[in-house]
């Protein structure tokens, strides 16, 4: 069943890069990651977003779509426009809600298309519905922060990571860490430091933490001080 999926996905992916590639000088499908955080209420309700991986200073226009591989919909949302372009960490909403619509379907097609007049750019990722995994890689099993006071802040996140690959860090979907900041000291353990005294930015409260690895996300609640 995974395969005919997954066979079903690339099909249609190739369709759409067949059909934005005729206007478009240069393609690629280094342009952004879409990252889901799973609600600790209800496992059908995602928050979606989209992190731009590109510093792109011409006008860019993003489209979205969603594809039901059981009923073979497709369903498009309005293009985004940026006339001054985008930054590289820049975080797009793409969706904040249940997605119980598709109840008849295990998987959820999300295709995202970045393009300027000359370039395009490709995300394809599958989410599951309704459905929480029992383990994953990522996994992040606790959360630690030391600093403050004019120190900077410094995280400490431990959990099941992949050494070998390099991590995309969010706060609360909105705030982007950038990678300079980011170290796995050893297995096990990431740690990465934020500015103190920024508490517009990240008050002292409450926040999801989300670790992404090769595609795959976890999220886990921390206590900022």
């Amino acid at each position: 069943m995974k395969m005919f999926i997954v066979t079903v996905a690339a099909l249609s992916v190739v369709f759409l890069m067949s059909a934005s590639q005729s206007i478009a000088q240069n393609s690629g499908d280094d342009g952004g990651l879409l990252v889901v955080d799973d609600s600790f209420l209800s496992p059908s309700h995602k928050q979606i977003v989209f992190v731009i991986a590109k510093d792109i200073p011409q006008s860019t226009k993003i489209e979205i779509q969603t594809y039901d591989l059981m009923e073979g919909t497709i369903n498009k949302f309005k293009p985004l426009q940026f006339p001054q372009g985008v930054k590289r960490g820049q975080i797009v909403p793409i969706w904040n809600g249940d997605l119980k619509l598709h109840a008849n379907t295990p998987w959820l097609y999300f295709s995202v298309i970045m393009s300027t007049a000359t370039d395009t750019y490709y995300t394809n990722t599958m989410f599951p519905l309704d459905y929480r995994e029992q383990y994953k890689e990522p996994m992040i099993t606790s959360i630690s922060e030391t600093g403050g006071y004019g120190i900077p802040y410094v995280i400490t996140a431990k959990g099941i990571f992949d050494t070998t690959m390099p991590s995309l860090i969010l706060i609360n979907t909105k705030i982007f860490v950038s990678p300079k900041v980011i170290t796995q000291t050893r297995p096990g353990i990431i740690q990465f430091t934020l500015p103190s005294g920024n508490f517009e930015q990240f008050p002292s409260d409450k926040y999801l933490l989300t670790i992404c690895q090769a595609g795959h996300c976890d999220t886990l609640q921390g206590r900022h001080r």
